[in-house]
């Protein structure tokens, strides 16, 4: 009778610690998705800035002086070229009706990152 006692004890004992390496797994689990997650939205963040700057600068660049420089969403969203910076500002793409060489060198370079 003390034997199966005994072998009852340590199952329960051996099941307790499973379910708390278990539970451990979980949270390292979950912490990792926050950690992914959080660092997406940076990365996001982070390249709305730098599209915001550059067409900032692109802006300042054609203009006489800083002071005739305006802002308007509208003129930003037609800057934007690229479909996937576009999506950053959650603006919908464009619609190019033939993707030719001039398109692509506008996507590359200058226009739109």
């Amino acid at each position: 009778m003390e034997n199966k006692l005994t072998a009852r004890v340590q199952k329960i004992a051996a099941l307790e610690t499973k379910l708390a390496e278990l539970k451990d797994a979980e949270r390292v689990a979950e912490q990792r998705r926050k950690s992914v997650k959080s660092r997406t939205e940076r990365a996001a963040e982070t390249r709305r800035k730098v599209l915001l700057g550059a067409f900032v600068l692109d802006q300042l660049g054609a203009l006489d002086s800083a002071a005739q420089f305006a802002i308007g969403a509208c003129r930003f969203g037609e800057w934007l070229v690229r479909d996937s910076d576009r999506a950053a500002f959650c603006l919908s793409p464009l619609a190019h009706p033939a993707l030719g060489p001039a398109f692509e060198q506008a996507q590359g370079a200058g226009g739109g990152s």
